[in-house]
């Protein structure tokens, strides 16, 4: 624990994915995907518990042999497609109060789809929180593609998104804009189980690389993630 707050890391992990068969289970570096994860949160120092939420019996039983239980299987309204993350987290809480009997203080979740998550990462998001007057740690990483050099069509004409974009003329003059990685997400008890929200209204950013934010979602994000993995390995 952490100034008295306990601290939960949930890995949530449906069966079905629509992008890639069996995602959660592909095997990425040698290991199941969801490993990368479990990994990391079992490397960190300030998640007191970790579980895995899932509807499926079979990443129930990868996940028991890397070392983090499903000590329950979700209830099928909360693992479709259309169903919000809030919720998903809010049964978790609830099951592991009830078991404990006592508050939990601070919810960490921990995508599967973000292996290039470290340990570290997760100890400077939930420090980063505590020790600040935040609701709320989100994992960013710089965008790529500056919004205010972007474009819409509006009525078949073409327009700055931005307006005031045409300001910048260097690159160098551009405003740092980041975007949310998926990678890290941390809020206090009251958010998700009083308001029913991922993130409160006081954020602070957790700034990643655009390395350790890689997202998986399609077949090119596992050869990307492949090489990085490969790479980082290779050089210690």
């Amino acid at each position: 624990m952490i100034n008295g707050q306990f601290i939960l890391g949930v890995i949530p992990a449906r069966g079905q994915s629509k992008g890639i068969p069996n995602k959660n289970l592909k095997p990425l570096n040698g290991i199941p995907l969801i490993a990368h994860t479990i990994r990391a949160a079992q490397g960190a120092e300030t998640l007191d518990q970790v579980i895995l939420s899932t509807d499926s019996p079979k990443i129930a039983k990868v996940g028991a042999r890397y070392g983090v239980p499903a000590p329950f299987l979700r209830p099928v309204e909360l693992a479709t497609d259309e169903a919000p993350m809030a919720p998903v987290l809010a049964h978790a809480v609830s099951w592991v109060e009830k078991e404990r009997g006592k508050p939990v203080g601070v919810i960490v979740l921990l995508q599967p789809t973000s292996p290039m998550r470290l340990a570290r990462h997760i100890d400077e998001g939930v420090r980063l929180l505590i020790e600040s007057e935040a609701e709320s740690v989100v994992g960013l990483c710089k965008a790529r593609h500056n919004p205010y050099w972007m474009w819409v069509i509006r009525n078949g004409s073409v327009e700055r998104l931005i307006p005031e974009g045409s300001r910048f003329t260097r690159r160098q003059d551009l405003p740092d804009v980041y975007r949310v990685n998926g990678a890290f997400y941390a809020s206090r008890r009251h958010v998700i189980m009083d308001h029913g929200r991922v993130l409160g209204e006081k954020i602070r950013g957790l700034v990643m690389t655009e390395e350790e934010s890689v997202d998986i979602d399609t077949a090119l994000d596992f050869l990307l993630a492949e090489n990085v993995l490969q790479a980082r390995h290779s050089q210690g």
